[in-house]
């Protein structure tokens, strides 16, 4: 009807804009889930054409935002899991081929960027139901990080020349590139046993009625073939603070 339409629209136009409560959105739509599996399916449905549409038109921050939805369509039991791994799978398969060619690899960092920024809000759900999946998973993502360094420049940043032993250095309160730093922290979030208290967990409150309720499949997802490498530029991070990532868990 119109009026779910309209209600659709409205929750996934909060998601991309408004995206600090996505865990909220995701518990919402999970109980209008549970209530109407029609409806269910019609917000999963809209959140994947809508995440085509960015993907389609290199709106990367839209596509981050709504792949963090999905994470949490899936933690408040709308998206199957299998169905979910079988995108993030898709995604890292393609950035590993990408990552072997010749050409820009933008695009490849930004699609392991979505699954690892995805496996923060639900990893630990996928790894309660799905371990062994998670794991081969996160094997090929390490395999993909393992490749080709990725060009970074600081230069800009930086206050003073680096000495010989600063550039040789491994510490972690040098500047990263964002794909590498979203790898360590899902590492140590694996290593922790996906314990992470930073994040919301609106949906532990419901999880007798959400358990009830029809876990939909993905439509696909088609990555595209051409994009603009200037759009897909990730950021890198600065870690003024103690970067043992114990604060994320």
């Amino acid at each position: 009807t119109d009026n779910e339409k309209l209600i659709i629209k409205l929750m996934l136009d909060c998601v991309v804009e408004l995206p600090a409560q996505t865990p909220v959105y995701g518990t919402l739509a999970g109980l209008l889930n549970a209530a109407s599996e029609e409806f269910g399916a019609a917000i999963v449905a809209g959140c994947i054409e809508l995440l085509q549409k960015a993907l389609d038109t290199d709106e990367v921050l839209q596509a981050r935002m709504l792949t963090r939805f999905l994470a949490e369509l899936l933690n408040a039991s709308a998206v199957h899991p299998d169905s979910l791994l079988s995108a993030f799978t898709k995604f890292v398969e393609h950035a590993l081929e990408a990552g072997a060619a010749d050409g820009p690899k933008q695009q490849a960092d930004f699609l392991v960027a979505l699954v690892l920024e995805a496996l923060i809000w639900a990893g630990r759900t996928l790894h309660e139901c799905r371990s062994r999946e998670v794991g081969r998973l996160l094997g090929r993502v390490d395999e993909y990080m393992a490749g080709p360094a990725r060009p970074t420049d600081f230069s800009l940043v930086r206050a003073f020349e680096e000495t010989a032993e600063e550039r040789e250095s491994t510490d972690l309160f040098k500047p990263t590139d964002f794909v590498g730093s979203l790898h360590k922290v899902v590492r140590a979030q694996r290593a922790a046993g996906w314990r992470c208290d930073a994040t919301l967990k609106p949906y532990q409150s419901f999880e007798a009625m959400l358990g009830e309720a029809k876990q939909h499949r993905l439509p696909e997802i088609l990555i595209p073939g051409f994009f603009e490498p200037a759009k897909y530029r990730l950021r890198m991070v600065h870690r003024i603070f103690d970067a043992d990532i114990d604060d994320m868990r």
